[in-house]
């Protein structure tokens, strides 16, 4: 499995097990905390790492070690949250890099992926990170669903503008630890709507409003969809 600087102790193990093979036995809790997900990113990238070496030294290669470069920023961006300074950093280098940003959104159920195009342009792409319990729970057999759910295009000489890439960094890094009114599914509890904090959240923070913001000065895009089959448990 992964080298020990991933964390080997029986808890770390056990946590790697359940979210990646998804076993019959899941634990009947919330067992998602900062450090257990930043071991499981470095489980990743020391796996990733280990097939870097055993490729041949062809396209295949390259797709691998671009993906360990995405991760490696993701692992520095992530510190209990998006980290404001280091998105910054990350966002300076994607100016004149081949990166890709990959940020967890937490708070607002929300990923996004942000990269540079062939042509020059920086690209924006949000998505819905969790499926909300009523789809998991009607669905029979794989659970199918669509990424990403918006995709923006800023061009370069609005994106190289230190004051706009302080506002997109301070937003996400604000947006990935701070809840939003509204935003939960709401159950009635003793007469009264409350918000069901056991089911998911709106991503529309992200995907909707966020993005309309960024159409301000790009232009929304559309873009081959991404379809994919995944398994979820509701517990």
């Amino acid at each position: 499995m992964a080298a020990a600087s991933s964390g080997s102790s029986v808890d770390a193990i056990r946590y790697r097990y359940h979210h990646v093979f998804l076993p019959a036995d899941l634990p009947q809790e919330d067992d998602l905390n900062d450090r257990r997900e930043a071991q499981l990113l470095r489980t990743t990238i020391d796996s990733l790492t280990a097939l870097n070496m055993f490729l041949p030294q062809d396209g295949r290669i390259q797709h691998v070690q671009k993906a360990l470069k995405m991760l490696k920023l993701m692992e520095k961006v992530h510190s209990g949250g998006v980290t404001e300074a280091e998105f910054l950093r990350a966002m300076e280098q994607l100016v004149d890099g081949d990166i890709s940003i990959s940020l967890h959104v937490r708070a607002q159920n929300a990923g996004a992926l942000i990269s540079k195009t062939d042509d020059g342009r920086i690209q924006f792409d949000f998505f819905e990170l969790l499926p909300t319990n009523k789809a998991v729970m009607t669905t029979q057999g794989r659970l199918q669903r669509s990424f990403p759910a918006t995709v923006v295009i800023v061009p370069m000489d609005v994106f190289r503008q230190q004051g706009f890439q302080k506002t997109v960094a301070h937003t996400l890094a604000n947006m990935s630890s701070q809840a939003v009114v509204g935003m939960q599914p709401q159950a009635r509890k003793a007469g009264s709507l409350h918000d069901e904090d056991r089911d998911t959240t709106h991503p529309g923070i992200v995907t909707e409003l966020f993005a309309g913001f960024l159409s301000a000065v790009g232009n929304p895009t559309a873009v081959s969809e991404i379809f994919k089959n995944t398994r979820e448990d509701v517990l």
